[in-house]
């Protein structure tokens, strides 16, 4: 589940620069590892070592029913 986050976070940031930001540190990716060229399965063993915590609690609030 991780390794597809992190494939869809390098992915999706072109549309979603800071969500993707903050996704892609609460993983603990490197910024240098955030390209294209590691946008594919194995190609980055060293993140989540050091995950962060989202800064504000969650990546996206839950939709609130009406």
């Amino acid at each position: 589940m991780a390794e597809s986050l992190r494939i869809c976070g390098i992915i999706m940031q072109p549309i979603m620069p800071d969500k993707m930001a903050a996704l892609l540190g609460m993983l603990g990716v490197m910024p240098k590892r955030r390209t294209w060229e590691f946008a594919k399965f194995g190609a980055d063993e060293t993140y989540g070592r050091q995950m962060a915590e989202p800064e504000g609690g969650v990546l996206f609030q839950a939709i609130k029913e009406l």
